[in-house]
């Protein structure tokens, strides 16, 4: 459900904050769920849109730690902005 709220905060209401928020919940309450793999991208890029760029880089980097080479590496790794490697 919060996974949910954070897709409808920021694919349809522009509110990334609250979308970050939403997803951070969604992975406390379910931190090994099913969707982990892209709630890590949606979020990090929540958390870039809200500019906390430090958040968006924390969860790209455990993203690519987690999933090396899974379907979203190439979307996370330009979620932070420019300067991600």
């Amino acid at each position: 459900m919060a996974f949910e709220l954070g897709r409808m905060l920021s694919d349809h209401l522009g509110r990334p904050g609250a979308a970050a928020a939403a997803y951070a919940r969604a992975r406390k309450l379910d931190p090994q769920g099913d969707f982990v793999e892209e709630l890590l991208v949606r979020w990090a890029q929540a958390a870039y849109a809200a500019n906390d760029v430090g958040q968006c880089e924390r969860l790209r980097d455990e993203y690519v730690s987690r999933f090396r080479g899974g379907q979203f590496t190439s979307t996370i790794k330009v979620s932070c902005g420019p300067s991600a490697p």
